[in-house]
């Protein structure tokens, strides 16, 4: 009962992390922003619009490296990777600018900015410690867990902010049913 208290409020019940999302099952993200955490997540985007440029923004960004690092074997594996890192290094930090930006304005609130953040960084560094595959005999460590560990870290925050779209979106739907409703 005090768990659903909590998660009517603005605090959840217990904070989600970066490490639980990239070491969740994909369904348990899902459930976690969709049924567990909905009305936490709701209280913190106060803009659809707002959220859904946050969501595109990074969701690109994401995308573009996740068919880098699929990209075919061999040497031109190693240029995706090294694209990939590029592009993350390069365009993550102008998304959590952005993040700023809106959480400034009071479009998202701290809790859901510093979540982005938190997941920008970590694909920030992630990248930042992958090494190439002739790394992977031993020597710096590296290669394909390293590898595995971006792609899953991006398909995760790739399923977590899909999540809060469509949060953000149903709360936009209830606002507008709720305030057309009260004109009748």
């Amino acid at each position: 009962m005090q768990d659903m208290q909590q998660n009517q409020g603005n605090e959840p019940a217990e904070k989600i992390t970066v490490d639980d999302l990239i070491g969740s099952e994909p369904i348990q993200i899902v459930k976690k922003v969709l049924e567990e955490k909905r009305n936490y997540y709701s209280n913190q985007i106060e803009s659809e619009t707002s959220f859904r440029k946050i969501h595109s923004l990074i969701t690109d960004i994401l995308d573009n490296a996740e068919v880098m690092l699929s990209s075919t074997s061999g040497n031109a594996n190693d240029q995706g990777k090294n694209a990939a890192k590029l592009l993350l290094k390069e365009y993550l930090p102008m998304a959590r600018v952005y993040i700023e930006y809106q959480k400034a304005r009071g479009l998202i609130k701290d809790d859901l900015a510093n979540v982005l953040t938190a997941f920008i960084m970590k694909l920030v560094d992630l990248s930042e410690g992958m090494q190439g595959t002739q790394n992977q005999t031993g020597s710096g460590g590296g290669g394909k867990n390293e590898e595995i560990d971006l792609r899953t870290a991006i398909r995760r925050f790739r399923l977590f902010l899909d999540s809060l779209a469509v949060v953000a979106k149903t709360k936009r739907k209830k606002s507008t049913n709720e305030e057309e409703g009260g004109r009748q």
